[in-house]
């Protein structure tokens, strides 16, 4: 079984083509490719969330209307926006244990037709999207979790910025939503500058994943910290990020912000 973190990597894999190809044409920023990227992968929860409710084929007749809308007048890209939704949903499935249902049985089905579809369409011109059966978490940034991923990334970087001023005034929004949606590390270009207390970063990082917006393994907390953040312009230093962390972790010290960020995780119920 794969992880929710392989689960968010894997369709980020085979879904940031595909927005990519039909926005581009359209003469849309990164930015906004970015950001209809995270709406879409948060749309794909939400329907998620009320296929749960109604297991009917019909509901999920509408809930695929709804995510393949935006690519209506592209036949090409429209197959596979459907086909990457199914992957999601059965692999979720999965995961919560729901794969002994009629409705996990439904999207096998209709993933089965959209392959077809797509392995016999000779005129496609989209690029092809890579299958990865295996991917190495240990090489890759932080995966947000959040039901919302659009909204709280987007809360997260206007209350580190604008309110808190946490992150460096000129970070922009792609480069913060990377470290948060399971980049390879080696493409991380430009860190984050945390202008905040250390203590204040290690305490985001733990109750982030205390609220299971992120799975980390205990082995691998340091190596994305040190590759996608900076503390004050410098490299962060291991020595320090576990002074911080032991001290976290066996006292009641909390950062003066941490009241601040506490409620912006409350705020994501």
């Amino acid at each position: 079984m794969i992880s929710k973190t392989e689960l968010y990597i894997s369709s980020y894999q085979e879904i940031e083509p595909l927005i990519n190809f039909h926005f581009s044409k359209k003469g849309f920023t990164d930015q906004t490719k970015l950001m209809l990227l995270t709406g879409l992968l948060s749309a794909l929860n939400k329907a998620y969330s009320i296929l749960n409710l109604n297991r009917t084929e019909n509901n999920l007749k509408i809930q695929t209307s709804i995510i393949s809308a935006p690519f209506q007048e592209n036949n090409n890209v429209l197959e596979k926006i459907i086909l990457a939704s199914l992957n999601y949903w059965e692999k979720k499935m999965i995961i919560d244990g729901l794969n002994n249902t009629d409705l996990y049985d439904k999207i096998i089905f209709n993933i089965k037709k959209y392959k077809s579809l797509i392995s016999t369409d000779l005129d496609n011109k989209l690029p092809i999207v890579e299958k990865y059966n295996k991917i190495n978490i240990n090489e890759r940034s932080y995966v947000w979790l959040g039901y919302n991923v659009q909204k709280q990334l987007n809360t997260l970087f206007v209350k580190f910025k604008e309110e808190l001023n946490l992150i460096e005034e000129k970070t922009n929004f792609i480069d913060f939503a990377r470290v948060f949606m399971g980049t390879e590390l080696n493409h991380i270009k430009n860190k984050i500058n945390w202008k905040g207390p250390l203590r204040a970063l290690i305490y985001f990082i733990i109750r982030a994943c205390h609220r299971e917006h992120l799975e980390i393994e205990n082995n691998l907390r340091w190596k994305q910290l040190a590759a996608t953040f900076y503390f004050n312009g410098h490299e962060l230093k291991k020595e320090e990020f576990e002074k911080e962390f032991f001290k976290l972790s066996n006292t009641e010290h909390i950062p003066s912000v941490g009241p601040e960020i506490d409620l912006i995780f409350r705020s994501f119920i």
